[in-house]
């Protein structure tokens, strides 16, 4: 992508490209380490900040030594592990609830309990016409723009963690069908993520299901669902597969941030502006500490991880930081030919004002901390705007 947008446009948009980008995959593989270490904690009962550690030594070790290669080929093996340790997870919890049809009936009762209409829950569509209208917040255009053309378009098309794969094929021919091979499995994880989800909700609101979710930030802790569903329906040995499955998971995420920072910031911005014409030996010598640099600052993510009331709250403030205004300029640089380089570094840079601007004067009900937004309304009149209370 930097590259991409040097030529289409100019050296100034790349480099702004590539240091936001290198940001982004250090939080990212942030958001992945603390998703690990909180696994571990969950399940075996370890010390959160000793997981952390373990987890970033164990990514560290293949990705300074293997590269890129071995994150790739952890990656495919780890697809299918995480099939292989969610899909009776699937099955157990549906049989559970009493199939399909016993989990909306059961989730039917949550929204009439929690102020919604029955199938708010199974069906949010049909109630997306206004944010007060669903459980989820979120009315029809910000699914439909915000998730369903710009950030899923940005995260296909934009971002270099998945453009990079493409990139390492052999051939022009396998790089084109690399995205598309990619897509077609990745079409099935939501029934193996969402569905866990819905069950966990019946199951929590239900005082005598025997299922516990603790709170967190006013709502429930959504990040320990999988854990703890695990937990509540698989036996020690089942239980060490589907451990194992969301290990590889949060490892993979981890070790393709970390190679993508390594590659952007060795040949995007160290060849670039910092020393340029060295030979490949010192690039793989920078590319290995900064191996070693993404995974510690890796560390202080997964802290700022933490304070939010789950990841996916996280993941998406930062692609509407980096990946939502790359999107816009990468479009109008393909289809608008008197799209200038001047015009999309300003884009760029103003695109991400506009979301640092959101963020700082709006915060999230029940936010206690300034990190998750309300900071520049706070610092102006004393509370965030959009914030209850």
């Amino acid at each position: 992508m930097p590259e991409y947008l040097k030529l289409r446009f100019d050296e100034k948009t790349r480099g702004f490209n590539a240091i936001s980008f290198a940001v982004m995959t250090i939080f990212a593989s942030g958001i992945s380490m603390y998703a690990l270490a909180l696994l571990m904690e969950t399940l075996l009962g370890w010390d959160f900040n000793l997981s952390i550690l373990i987890s970033a030594i164990i990514v560290l070790l293949y990705t300074y030594l293997g590269g890129l290669k071995s994150a790739i080929y952890n990656e495919v093996l780890q697809f299918f592990l995480i099939v292989i340790g969610f899909l009776p997870l699937v099955f157990l919890g549906l049989h559970h609830v009493g199939g399909w049809e016993g989990m909306v009936a059961r989730l039917d009762k949550v929204a009439l309990n929690g102020g919604y209409s029955a199938g708010a829950w199974t069906s949010t569509w049909q109630y997306s016409g206004s944010a007060a209208s669903n459980p989820m917040g979120v009315e029809w255009f910000g699914i439909a723009m915000g998730l369903g053309f710009v950030l899923s378009f940005g995260y296909w098309c934009t971002n270099f963690l998945v453009v990079q794969r493409a990139m390492a094929a052999d051939s022009m021919t396998a790089a084109r069908k690399t995205p598309l091979i990619g897509a077609l499995p990745k079409m099935f994880i939501p029934f193996l993520v969402i569905v866990p989800g819905m069950i966990a909700m019946a199951l929590a609101s239900d005082p005598n299901s025997g299922f516990l979710l603790p709170a967190k930030g006013g709502s429930y802790d959504f990040d320990k669902v999988i854990p703890l569903m695990l937990g509540h329906y698989f036996p020690n040995g089942v239980l060490g597969l589907g451990l194992t499955a969301l290990m590889a998971s949060f490892m993979s995420g981890m070790a393709g941030n970390v190679t993508a920072f390594n590659t952007v910031w060795t040949y995007d911005i160290y060849q670039s502006y910092i020393r340029p014409g060295a030979s490949d030996k010192h690039y793989l010598t920078i590319g290995r500490l900064a191996t070693v640099a993404g995974i510690l600052v890796s560390i202080g993510a997964a802290y700022v991880a933490a304070m939010f009331n789950n990841v996916m709250d996280f993941l998406q403030l930062i692609f509407a930081f980096i990946n939502a205004p790359l999107f816009a300029t990468f479009l109008l640089g393909m289809f608008w030919k008197r799209t200038t380089g001047n015009g999309a570094f300003f884009g760029l840079i103003s695109g991400t004002i506009a979301a640092a601007l959101h963020h700082g004067l709006t915060a999230p009900a029940g936010a206690a901390s300034l990190i998750k937004g309300g900071w520049l309304g706070t610092i102006l009149h004393g509370y965030p705007f959009g914030k209850d209370g």
